[in-house]
């Protein structure tokens, strides 16, 4: 009777508000009461509510339809998306035999080369791993962390992969992290996202997702479908991943698990430890469970408790998950696997897209073809370039490289001095003339780091400054500009919007540490 109720209500409801009536269920008295053209009726499952279904129900069902949002950046003719599409129809319809109740609507997806590309060139978490171990200048690896990230990257370049690769890899990324709270290791993963993705052009890491799947994501999502992400990655890692993408809440997040402690914990056992105001939780670096294959539907029946109806995934990884989907025993479940066989707007490789497919079709399994169902993979501004497997693609904009004291190189005295702030991302900069007179020009300003990488800012103030006492007059505080970095040159240019020809307004700037060199004379002098 209860499952009755639900799904009359549910039709009623969507009947009523379509037709720009108001509806209200009393759950206690277990009265159904609409206004329909200024006439209240009170309705119950006894008595009138089924045969006021009846009776209208056909004049609103094809209206009720027409608002399901729908999928976007699929082709036209996507058989995989019509499949998504159809399941969908009857699974929220509430005459159908092979309904869902809302609370039953659960749908698992993979992450990697499900949601978000894997081919630049490897998943996101071995890359930002690499990074860690090899290229950051504030973390010293230990020498058998060191030795494995080597032979990672080796194996990536030559496609010869370290045995034992993902067991050493969550091994070694827990211990590569540990120490960090939560939200450092989250920050520490959005600088990583904007490192360019290897491989690709005018795309970042962190921007690199699916859209046609964002789209399925979104579509599921509106008709209330609980989605999950079901990864064999760091489940931090995921959760900042996706927070600016998906619709998904952070606790429907599955990922790989270590350890996490208390900063004054110490080697004590947490059953005899008392967390304190004074702590913060870290990570301990212990692998927990590494998230994939069997373990991915273990850690689905511990922490979500029932059996999805839909997954996506797109290796022999997401096999068992998706195994367990379509073994649902009460209601009809779906498994979809996404190949990759899109050789021009992605790095596809037919030898594993083939043997997937064939392993979908003796399992009876769908899959979705890059090349044939996504309109788009990741917009149309991105094309697939040779990997250059160097150095420089592991950089992310920070501001580092902006730091110091700079002199203008041409030869006069203009020092420019760039100091971070307690907000990342925020530097206070310091534009001045020479100190050789009672007064100097000072341009000071607060900049913030731009995706590209340029600091922006719109607060210049410009003043003079008394050289002895040090005050100041205040000539205007609205100045706007640009600082932007080249690498290959070594060099830090300066644009000030505020004067009238801000395309001849560029000046260069290159490091001068030393507060004895006061132009590039000098710099010259001591290199001499």
């Amino acid at each position: 009777m209860k499952k009755t109720l639900v799904l009359l209500l549910s039709v009623v409801t969507a009947m009523m508000m379509l037709s720009g009536c108001s509806a209200y269920y009393d759950p206690v008295s277990g009265v159904f009461e609409m206004n329909e053209n200024d006439e209240i009726l009170k309705l119950t499952p006894d008595e009138g509510l089924e045969e006021y279904y009846a009776e209208n129900g056909d004049e609103y069902y094809e209206e009720y339809n027409d608002y399901e949002t729908d999928l976007n950046f699929w082709t036209e003719d996507s058989k995989a998306a019509e499949s998504i599409r159809q399941y969908v129809k009857q699974a929220t319809d509430p005459m159908s035999d092979k309904y869902v109740p809302v609370e039953d609507r659960i749908v698992v997806f993979d992450l990697d080369g499900t949601l978000i590309g894997e081919l630049y060139p490897s998943y996101f978490e071995y890359m930002m791993f690499i990074h860690r171990a090899l290229y950051d200048d504030t973390f010293k690896a230990p020498a058998d962390m060191k030795e494995f990230a080597e032979a990672l990257e080796e194996g990536i370049r030559t496609g010869k992969m370290p045995e034992n690769n993902e067991r050493l890899h969550a091994k070694y990324a827990g211990q590569a992290y540990a120490g960090m709270t939560v939200d450092e290791l989250k920050d520490y993963t959005r600088k990583f996202m904007k490192s360019g993705a290897d491989g690709f052009t005018n795309l970042t890491r962190g921007d690199a997702f699916y859209l046609p799947m964002v789209s399925l994501v979104d579509y599921l999502t509106e008709n209330e479908f609980q989605c999950y992400v079901v990864s064999g990655s760091d489940r931090t890692i995921v959760r900042t991943l996706i927070e600016d993408w998906l619709p998904i809440p952070e606790n429907r997040v599955i990922g790989m698990s270590y350890s996490m402690v208390a900063t004054g914990q110490g080697d004590t056992d947490g059953l005899d430890y008392l967390y304190s105001p004074e702590d913060e939780v870290i990570l301990g670096g212990d692998l927990i469970i590494k998230t994939i294959k069997m373990n991915k539907v273990s850690e689905i029946a511990l922490e979500i408790g029932k059996v999805p109806v839909l997954a996506f995934g797109n290796s022999s990884g997401d096999l068992s998950m998706a195994q367990y989907t379509v073994s649902n025993k009460e209601y009809e479940g779906q498994a979809y696997l996404v190949l990759c066989d899109d050789l021009k707007r992605e790095h596809g490789n037919m030898d594993k897209a083939d043997s997937l497919k064939e392993t979908c079709d003796k399992l009876g399994f769908n899959t979705i073809s890059m090349r044939d169902d996504f309109d788009t993979i990741y917009g149309g501004e991105v094309k697939t370039v040779d990997y250059t497997y160097d150095e420089a693609s592991f950089r992310f904009e920070d501001g580092k490289d902006y730091l110091g004291r700079w002199i203008v190189d041409s030869g006069e005295y203009v020092a420019l001095t760039v100091e971070e702030t307690e907000e990342p991302g925020i530097f206070s900069v310091e534009v001045a003339t020479s100190t050789d007179r009672p007064y100097k020009d000072v341009y000071r300003m607060t900049a913030t780091l731009q995706d590209d990488g340029s600091l922006y800012y719109e607060d210049g103030a410009y003043v003079i400054r008394e050289t002895k006492s040090g005050k100041e007059e205040i000539q205007y505080e609205d100045g706007a500009g640009l600082l932007y970095f080249d690498r290959d040159a070594e060099k830090l240019y300066w644009t000030d919007y505020t004067v009238e020809d801000k395309e001849e307004n560029v000046s260069g700037f290159i490091k001068a540490d030393d507060p004895d060199v006061v132009t590039v004379n000098d710099l010259e002098e001591k290199a001499a």
